[in-house]
């Protein structure tokens, strides 16, 4: 797959006008042919999901983007972009933070005793939670991490089960302030970031608040 790239990538362009556009590849610095996310930040800064890594355009030049000291490739299954500008990719390693300013990286990945009995499970997807908080969905499980203390929490539904979440599992919805989590096996429930309250129908339509925030 090739990348297509206006050439005014940052800039505004009148509806009239024509707007030119260019196709990248390897040659242009792109490090995988094969694209399979983009999310283009507040700053104007075009981030590249890869199926084998993860890189940063700047209009000028891509920069590969990978994790730790081994600079272990990153291969995301969903971005999106913190409150401060911070970028967070759901990935086989776990949940990465990308720094706006240095593109440093920091790995969350989920403790053992989560994985039910699955070595190094994948996030699948990512959302804002209050705060500082994020929720992460995996195929065994919701999961809610503070990070700033780096600790995740299992969330489960009213009657204890696992609530599984699968790529693209979360859906904002900036009218109601929160967002939507479809589940594969528990239905749907709603997050009110305002509130930090989780909202859940089952048979009884209950409702109940998640403890902790």
């Amino acid at each position: 797959l090739l990348l297509l790239v206006p050439l005014s990538m940052c800039a505004q362009q009148p509806a009239h006008e024509r707007i030119s556009f260019r196709l990248m590849d390897k040659d242009d610095g792109l490090p995988y042919a094969s694209i399979t996310h983009l999310l283009q930040d507040r700053s104007g800064k075009l981030w590249v999901g890869m199926s084998l890594g993860l890189a940063v355009y700047d209009g000028n030049q891509f920069t590969s983007i990978t994790c730790g000291e081994e600079r272990a490739p990153i291969r995301p299954v969903q971005l999106i972009e913190g409150r401060d500008g911070a970028i967070w990719v759901a990935s086989l390693l776990g949940v990465v933070r990308v720094d706006p300013l240095t593109w440093k990286t920091r790995l969350y990945d989920l403790p053992d005793t989560f994985d039910h009995g699955i070595d190094g499970m994948p996030i699948m997807s990512v959302a804002l939670g209050k705060g500082s908080t994020l929720f992460c969905g995996t195929q065994r499980g919701l999961f809610h991490l503070d990070t700033d203390r780096g600790v995740f929490t299992e969330i489960r539904s009213v009657g204890k089960e696992l609530m599984e979440v699968d790529r693209a599992g979360f859906k904002p919805d900036s009218a109601l302030h929160g967002f939507w989590i479809g589940t594969w096996n528990q239905g749907l429930a709603f997050y009110d970031t305002l509130s930090g309250t989780l909202y859940e129908k089952d048979g009884d339509r209950s409702v109940f608040p998640w403890i902790g925030e």
